[in-house]
């Protein structure tokens, strides 16, 4: 599986990187931070609209808030969250 890759800024997502930090969402984690030299190209790249936002194979990822918990889901190979099919 590739690596998730979340993408957060100043005041949006700082509560996942927080948590992707202390090994919540795995081991194979990239925090991105948006307003970086080194974060712009790969917003610009993805067409990134929302932070905070996370991808996994290029595929955007939903991010699930819950009381105490935040899950990020990842489609499956051949599925696309957040688009429906004609």
């Amino acid at each position: 599986m590739a690596k998730l890759q979340i993408f957060i800024g100043e005041n949006a997502g700082q509560e996942l990187k927080e948590i992707a930090e202390n090994g919540g969402f795995g081991d194979d984690v990239e925090v991105i931070d948006v307003g970086t030299e080194e974060g712009f190209p790969k917003v610009a790249e993805l067409e990134l609209t929302e932070i905070p936002s996370a991808y996994q194979d290029g595929k955007r990822c939903a991010i699930k808030y819950s009381d105490y918990n935040v899950e990020i889901n990842c489609p499956a190979e051949n599925e696309v969250i957040g688009e429906q099919s004609a």
